[in-house]
């Protein structure tokens, strides 16, 4: 795998996806090649109580099941790999 050299604002960007109702979708701006690392998924790693909160106050937009069965939260970072995987037309 080979990370991109540049900001992700250099070459990432999003707005509304093509999907119906999926609302926003992660785009790039140059030409991504079989390897590359785009992005990385940053958040925080949650216990079992902060993820049934956050989906009570349907706060659960950007969790990732990790592999360990945890579950990294990337609402509150910075970053477009959380834009890579919008599941609000699946709801």
């Amino acid at each position: 795998m080979i990370p991109i050299e540049l900001p992700e604002s250099d070459y990432l960007y999003t707005d509304i996806s093509q999907i119906e109702h999926a609302g926003n979708g992660l785009f790039t701006a140059i030409k991504i090649f079989k390897g590359e690392i785009v992005a990385y998924y940053k958040g925080k790693v949650l216990s079992q109580t902060q993820v049934e909160k956050r989906i009570a106050l349907k706060q659960d937009q950007y969790f990732m099941n990790l592999p360990n069965g945890s579950i990294l939260d990337a609402g509150k970072t910075k970053g477009f790999a959380k834009y890579a995987n919008d599941a609000q037309a699946f709801e």
